[in-house]
């Protein structure tokens, strides 16, 4: 299993006894931006259970050949003679893909949002116990996403709930720190459009945490700050009725969307993610010291470069913008100007 990487062709190339592994040769994208691309590669075993989840694979021969010696010593055959473990019937449908509704008629039963629950077998912590024993991705995968799917279907209303709900709530949790990221990206997003709001400060554990079973920390990172705009953008503005904890919560997320803008160089997707996110908690709350917050967009790390002068500027042209059709001000790229005004207007 090989993820896409900025290089321009691969061969196959025998390293030894029949083994073979593959020769990347650097495409033009590598040269250009003088990094070091690295696609990224998984081992499974005959049963197609991963038994190695993180490969770097890189265009030389000499480390082609060290890693083929490690992933030799590291298979662990004893696990790959075991059988794989079988879903029981009932839960057989989770595991085809687009089986959303079959998963949401299954949490309907165990956990009615109208009505109460019969207690009946298999219930919530059997379908708990399926998703962790699973343990090849073409199952894990399907099974997550219709889990992921149900579980946004479900989303109560803005301060309410049902039983079970919670235990939902937790259970989406986990999955963000999957070793898959197929299914974290994908439960990040869903966990910001199914939580209660006032567990937002949840997401900047998550942020933090970004390294936790990733292969790229930052795309954790990107899709926390992503995240958090959507999550704010459930509550209801306080004059239609939304708590004063929950506001708080909110506004309490806006030093870690600060500290991504101040220390991000503006192509990263998680500055612009954090830029949206501070502009969605500006509309809902109202809060001055949000406003505050988005003027660091103005403040963008020294470029070192022509390439990078560009992208802040364009950056900088999007935040100015948003501020003058908020405030009608016109202080532009101005830091200081905007932070005088703000000080005499708060």
């Amino acid at each position: 299993m090989l993820r896409d990487g900025l290089f321009s062709s691969a061969e196959f190339v025998e390293v030894s006894r029949g083994f073979t592994l593959l020769r990347l040769k650097p495409g033009p994208a590598e040269a250009r931006f003088g990094i070091t691309a690295a696609p990224m590669a998984a081992v499974s075993d005959w049963h197609g259970r991963v038994t190695i989840p993180r490969l770097s694979l890189r265009g030389d021969i000499g480390k082609a050949c060290a890693l083929l010696r490690t992933v030799l010593k590291r298979f662990d055959r004893r696990k790959a003679s075991r059988a794989l473990y079988r879903a029981p019937d009932w839960a057989q449908p989770f595991l085809r893909p687009d089986a959303e509704k079959a998963m949401g008629k299954f949490l309907e039963r165990v956990h009615p949002r109208r009505g109460k629950a019969k207690p009946r077998s298999p219930g919530f912590d059997d379908l708990v116990e399926v998703g962790t024993r699973l343990e090849t991705e073409g199952e894990r995968i399907p099974f997550s996403e219709n889990l992921i799917a149900a579980l946004v279907a479900r989303a109560p209303k803005y301060g309410a709930d049902y039983p079970g709900y919670a235990a939902e709530v937790d259970l989406l949790g986990e999955m963000t720190y999957s070793s898959n990221d197929r299914i974290k990206f994908a439960a990040i997003k869903a966990w910001a459009c199914f939580a209660p709001v006032s567990q937002i400060a949840f997401l900047e554990k998550r942020a933090e945490e970004k390294a936790r079973g990733a292969l790229n920390p930052n795309v954790v990172l990107c899709r926390c700050m992503e995240a958090l705009g959507i999550l704010a953008r459930r509550f209801p503005v306080v004059a239609k009725g939304g708590s004063v904890q929950d506001r708080a919560a909110i506004v309490g997320v806006l030093p870690t969307l600060v500290a991504v803008l101040d220390v991000e160089g503006r192509n990263n997707g998680a500055c612009r993610y954090a830029m949206r996110s501070i502009e969605a908690i500006v509309e809902v709350t109202g809060a001055p010291e949000a406003l505050e917050a988005y003027f660091h967009n103005l403040r963008a790390p020294g470029a070192k470069s022509d390439w990078m002068r560009k992208i802040n500027d364009r950056y900088h042209a999007t935040a100015v913008a948003w501020l003058v059709e908020r405030t009608g001000q016109r202080f532009g790229t101005d830091y200081d100007a905007w932070q005088k005004w703000y000080r005499s207007n708060r």
